[in-house]
């Protein structure tokens, strides 16, 4: 393993160490590639602080895991308004999606007004709550028996439904599904919501 300072003019050549980090010769995060494409060993680049204090260290061990970039590793688990900000514009595109004509008002009380309340943040955020998709969905789609938010009773509706009650999408829980289609008020999505969607679908119930 050699530690070195990031030079264009000093190529890393497959012979001279099994594996070098390169930290950056100003201050920030680094900048810049190894150029054109070489026998290069595996490197891994680091901010010039970093880099500095890693040398502090002398000669530690050091293990280092090659592994080419893949779509899941791509990905970071991040937290903050950097993240809550893009998922609930997710969800006020997606009501809009649903009824074009929502003002800016009844986008944000469909927002803030379905929130799951979570205490521990009930004096630190205005909606006092965790983001609730569906539930927003839903305060905006009452129409009963509407399992997918479309404003329409369809077979898609009535397969959703069916999958609800035995259980074969792992991926559908009735107790995430909003009560404002529960057609009968007994707390749950159940055989009554399939019998009257497929009435619906077969317009045998009276208008």
């Amino acid at each position: 393993m050699s530690i070195c300072n990031k030079s264009p003019r000093k190529p890393v050549p497959a012979w001279w160490a099994a594996a070098v980090i390169i930290y950056n010769n100003v201050d920030g995060s680094f900048e810049g590639t190894l150029g054109t494409a070489g026998s290069w060993v595996p490197v891994v680049s680091l901010a010039k602080a970093d880099g500095e204090a890693l040398k502090e260290l002398g000669t530690p061990n050091i293990t280092l895991v090659n592994s080419p970039i893949t779509s899941a590793s791509s990905y970071i688990t991040n937290d903050g308004t950097s993240m809550a900000a893009p998922h609930v514009a997710g969800v006020a595109g997606l009501l809009l999606t649903l009824d074009p004509g929502l003002n800016y008002a009844e986008i944000k009380a469909a927002l803030i007004d379905t929130v799951d309340k979570i205490p521990f943040v009930s004096d630190k955020m205005v909606s006092g709550g965790r983001l609730n998709a569906l539930k927003a969905l839903c305060s905006i789609s009452s129409v009963p028996g509407d399992l997918t938010y479309n404003k329409n009773v369809g077979l898609d509706d009535a397969i959703l439904g069916f999958q609800v009650l035995s259980g074969l999408n792992p991926y559908i829980n009735p107790s995430y599904l909003p009560l404002c289609t529960d057609v009968n008020a007994d707390g749950k999505i159940g055989l009554a919501e399939v019998i009257y969607i497929l009435q619906e679908v077969a317009e045998m119930r009276s208008p």
